[in-house]
């Protein structure tokens, strides 16, 4: 209907009748033709409408319904009722009514309505309660086809039911959100990753309440969330990796793609949906694999460094500080073993730990490694390092089974700590022992060193020392200097008495002071014990006032040393020496430095002691060749064993052309078991030489025990094709086998084993000539073992020839000193001192002659420098050792440089030493001289001397040992030997040796030669 507005208006009563009718009629016509034109619009509308009594009687409706519901006619549609078209009309009526009452209208109300062939059509209906033109109450509905609409969003739902089951059944998390970047939708593998249920998702903003951090360990602000980044900037956000917090305090990563949603045609997002996948195990392996590379650039650089460096506590600070750049996360540890004060401290020194107690000190005990994942009260005798700390891991540094110190981990979570932590530390614990070992070892080196050099300049300095006061002047100086002492008394034997003999930072007033023997006083039972002993300060004898030296070093000191002073059996006094630092001990070095000085000093206290008189200078000679007799023998081989073997492998290898083989030997054990057992090995990886035993021969017998029990070649040719052979030698392209045993007469000393890395095995040729090196390689051990009893026999020869040497010369040389000093003695007790003097005169040329000899035995027994240095530096040595240190002027003109073949250097050398022992012993010569002069055809020898000479004119019968062995040794080399001497005028020993063979000897002699002018 028309608004009123647009309908001319009623004629006003005031207007004359016939206006009124005409206007009346006007409004009429127009009503008509607006009642018409309604009526066309009405019947062409393509929407269904229809009035209807609120008891659902149809009163008026459209051409549309009808068509719209299936009727043939509007006629045959006004038949019917509501309750004919609505579909299940008594259910939806009564609401329908009551919605109306209460708002007059109902828009958009879905409902199905009946067509008249029975099927069911979907429609959206507006519904409102009007009046009629009768003013009776009446529904009016207006009706449109949905049935598209329906099915749309039929087919919508069921392909949001399929993808939500897909997304229900994705692996990845899926998150949706609204534009306010809130939670309405999530699936279980959502709920699974972030630990919480959708209830408590649902509605929060994505991981509200839960801590996020990115890959360096930072806090990500809500704003830096790649949904709201989406919901911002209208563009994906992709690939965003985070470590989530759950609430139950378990950790998450992960990688999350953050996609808009847009309604078709608009730029504005209305959602997001974000998808995330666990990459948990991912970042995990990677960041061991990480962790691995670097722990392994850090053994790398710990290795580097233990060589660089020379101070331990720099070590250790910079491997600490490595070691924290791995393991960033937790509190780190480096404690270090100090055996000396039973503790284990920090390398920083903030720490201190005594054995046993704690985590630290129980792995420092039994040497186990320990994971502990909770530290509360049930772990007590585990206490940590730090407070706070929840788990802890410790690992000790151990080498060859020795504990070095212990690394320990601490954490403020539980369960901080996995088994490749603990392997990461393991391998960084046995990187730092090795070095530690190594350092400690060059350290030790370094401290042997000095610890010679010490002494060999104490042994120097006091071999200088004329007296007694300048020895306990060195002793006493050189003791403060190595040991760092704080003071020291120093007191000799003087029978009953130990007599105060040196004060060091001590009262002066205690100059002179005796201490007699006592039994309970620590000084007396030093000299019982004849030990080295360490006092605390709290140790004090039960009558201290009658020892006044030992309590003054007490009060000086926290700890004390009394060392013996000895020589040989006689005991010479005590040495105490006191400390003020917290050590407690010596080290090794230091004991070992200290009781050699002590010796050194002793001996030479001893010495002084005795050169007051004759038999003391007689006894200390004595002494002194007993001690050099009793030196530590030299014993070793040409060759040793296992170099010889070595070297014996290589060349077999090489020979067959195979880089890979070992040699057995055959041994038999306590049980009387015969066994093999490996000596050396060559390209042999060390899992196959494990399970080399396990390769079976034949009926699945090892090959070890076939061999032993039958010594013949064993050969297993292509590994591959046999099912018993171990895994190891599979793995390590090994194809072929071949063990020999090696014979000596018969008797098995061991077994040659190759492999071969070819396709092919081993030839004919090939195995012939493994055989043959095996018996060769047998033939060498046998021949080593002779040669070391050769050896020992040497020894027992050479300790006999020195032991006749000593009965021949020296010991009667004493004999006769003594017999001497005794005549002199008696004489000057029966007053006739001419005849006292007599035989007192002679005593100089027989102490010197016996002195002569005891050099020359000293420098038999020291090792030849010859091969070591060349002849010029052997022979230089010789001069200055025996004949300069004898009085004697000797000279020696021997280029450095020469060359010579060795047999012939030798046999120079030899020649010399010969005839400058004649020179020592029988020319009485102040003056010699030795010349070496070579060329390219002959090397001339010349030792010459001022002495007393002899007639060598009666032949070569006529000659002693030593002339026939220097002429043996000359003609030995093809070469010509003379000696030219007249009485009183010296002597001249030459010997003229080939160094080509057709090199022609002769009389090199000038015809004017007089031997007693030497010529330097």
């Amino acid at each position: 209907m028309l608004p009123d507005r647009d309908i001319p208006p009623l004629p006003d009563d005031s207007l004359p009748m016939e206006e009124q009718l005409r206007l009346l009629r006007q409004h009429l016509t127009e009503l008509s033709q607006r009642e018409t034109h309604f009526r066309t619009l009405f019947n062409r509308l393509p929407v269904g409408i229809y009035e209807s009594s609120l008891d659902g009687q149809l009163l008026n409706a459209n051409p549309y319904l009808a068509q719209l519901l299936g009727f043939d006619s509007l006629s045959d549609l006004m038949q019917h009722s509501l309750q004919d078209i609505y579909h299940n009309y008594d259910a939806v009526m009564p609401q329908i009514m009551l919605t109306l009452q209460r708002t007059e209208h109902i828009d958009n109300l879905d409902l199905r309505l009946v067509r008249r062939d029975g099927s069911v059509l979907w429609t959206s209906v507006n519904l409102a309660i009007i009046r009629d033109i009768h003013g009776r109450l009446c529904i009016q509905g207006i009706v449109w086809d949905v049935t598209p609409r329906k099915l749309s969003e039929r087919a919508l739902r069921e392909s949001e039911e399929r993808y939500q089951s897909v997304v229900m059944a994705l692996v990845e998390g899926v998150i949706v959100c609204n534009a306010d970047d809130i939670i309405i939708a999530c699936n279980p593998s959502a709920e699974q990753i972030l630990g919480q249920p959708s209830v408590q998702l649902i509605g929060k903003r994505p991981l509200q309440h839960l801590e996020t951090r990115r890959e360096d360990g930072s806090d990500i602000p809500y704003e830096d969330y790649p949904s709201l980044q989406a919901l911002r900037t209208g563009r994906p956000c992709l690939n965003q990796r985070m470590k989530v917090v759950r609430l139950d305090g378990s950790t998450v990563w992960i990688a999350i793609n953050s996609q808009p949603l847009f309604y078709p045609g608009e730029d504005t997002p209305y959602g997001v949906v974000s998808s995330f996948q666990d990459i948990t195990q991912r970042v995990v392996t990677r960041a061991q694999l990480e962790r691995q590379m670097q722990v392994l650039r850090v053994i790398n650089a710990i290795s580097a460094a233990g060589a660089e460096s020379k101070n331990e506590q720099e070590f250790l600070l910079q491997t600490e500080a490595w070691m924290r750049e791995i393991f960033r996360q937790v509190k780190l540890d480096l404690l270090v073993l100090n055996e000396s004060q039973g503790m284990l401290e920090n390398v920083t020194h903030e720490h201190q730990v005594h054995l046993g107690n704690g985590l630290s000190g129980i792995v420092a005990i039994d040497g186990r490694t320990r994971i502990i994942d909770d530290l509360g009260p049930e772990a007590e005798p585990y206490a940590p390092l730090h407070p706070g700390t929840q788990s802890a891991l410790c690992t000790p540094i151990t080498a060859e089974e020795q504990i070095l110190g212990v690394l320990c981990l601490e954490s403020a979570h539980r369960g901080a700590f996995d088994e490749n932590t603990e392997e990461m530390a393991r391998a960084l614990c046995g990187q730092i022992a090795s070095v530690l070992v190594k350092m400690r070892s060059l350290e030790e080196e370094r401290q042997r060193l000095k610890q010679l050099e010490t002494l060999v300049n104490i042994s120097r300095a006091m071999r200088r020392a004329q007296n007694t006061t300048e020895i306990l002047s060195i002793l006493v100086e050189r003791t403060i200097d190595v040991l760092g002492a704080s003071s020291l008394a120093l007191l000799l034997d003087r029978g009953q008495v130990l007599q105060e003999a040196w004060l060091y930072n001590l009262d002066p007033g205690l100059t002179g002071t005796a201490i007699p023997e006592r039994f309970n006083d620590p000084y007396w039972q030093v000299m019982q014990n004849r030990q080295m002993a360490f006092l605390p300060t709290e140790h004090m004898p039960p009558e201290p006032e009658q020892n006044p030296v030992l309590r003054a070093v007490l009060s000086h000191s926290y700890w004390s040393v009394l060392m013996p002073l000895k020589a040989t059996h006689t005991m010479l006094g005590v040495m105490h020496i006191a400390f003020t630092d917290h050590r407690n001990k010596l080290t090794r070095t230091e004991r070992e430095t200290l009781t050699t000085m002590a010796e050194i000093a002793g001996i030479s206290l001893h010495r002084t002691q005795i050169t007051e008189t004759l038999e003391q200078r007689v006894a200390e000679r004595t002494r002194s060749l007993q001690a050099l007799y009793n030196l530590r023998q030299v014993a070793g081989e040409l060759l040793e064993l296992p170099e010889m073997l070595r070297r014996a492998l290589t060349e077999v290898l090489n020979a067959v052309q195979t880089d890979a083989g070992a040699v057995y030997m055959a041994e038999t054990n306590a049980r009387g078991e015969r066994r093999l057992v490996l000596h050396v090995s060559s390209g042999i990886p060390q899992p196959v030489i494990d399970s080399l035993h396990q390769l079976e021969y034949k009926n699945q017998i090892y090959w070890e025990d076939w061999i032993l029990h039958d010594p013949l070649i064993i050969q297993v040719p292509d590994l591959t094709q046999r099912a018993q052979v171990p895994r190891a030698v599979l793995e390590s392209n090994l194809r072929h086998f071949i063990a020999l045993p090696m014979r000596f007469k018969n008797r098995m000393i061991g077994v040659l084993a190759i492999f071969s890395h070819r396709a092919e095995a081993f030839t004919t040729e090939d195995i012939n000539l493994l055989e043959n090196a095996a018996n060769q390689v047998a033939d060498a051990i046998e021949t080593a073992r002779l040669r070391r009893q050769a050896q020992e026999g040497a020894v027992v020869q050479e300790r006999q020839r020195l032991a006749r040497e000593l009965h021949d010369s020296v010991t009667q040389a004493l004999y006769s000193l003594n017999l001497m000093v005794n005549a002199a003695r008696r004489f000057a007790e029966s007053g006739n001192l001419e005849r006292s003097l007599y035989y007192l005169d002679q005593l100089p040329d027989i102490s010197q002659q016996a002195l002569k000899e005891m050099r020359l035995l000293i420098y038999d027994l020291r090792p030849s420098a010859l091969e070591e240095e060349g002849l010029a530096f052997a022979l230089g040595q010789r001069l200055e050792t025996v004949e300069r240190r004898a009085g004697v002027n000797a000279a020696l003109r021997c280029d450095p440089a020469i060359k010579l073949p060795r047999e012939i250097e030798e046999g120079i050398y030899r020649i010399t030493i010969e005839a400058l022992n004649n020179v020592l012993k029988h020319a009485a010569a102040t003056d010699a001289a030795v010349r070496v002069e070579a060329n390219e055809d002959t090397v001339v020898l010349e030792v010459e001397d001022n002495g007393k000479g002899f007639e060598p004119t009666h032949g070569i019968l006529s000659e002693g040992i030593g002339m026939k062995s220097m002429r043996e040794r000359a003609e030995q080399l093809r070469g010509s030997f003379e000696i030219f001497s007249r009485p009183g005028s010296g002597a001249l020993v030459r010997a003229v040796i080939p160094l080509k063979p057709a090199s022609a000897t002769g009389n090199l002699v000038p015809e004017n030669f007089n031997p007693g002018d030497i010529n330097y």
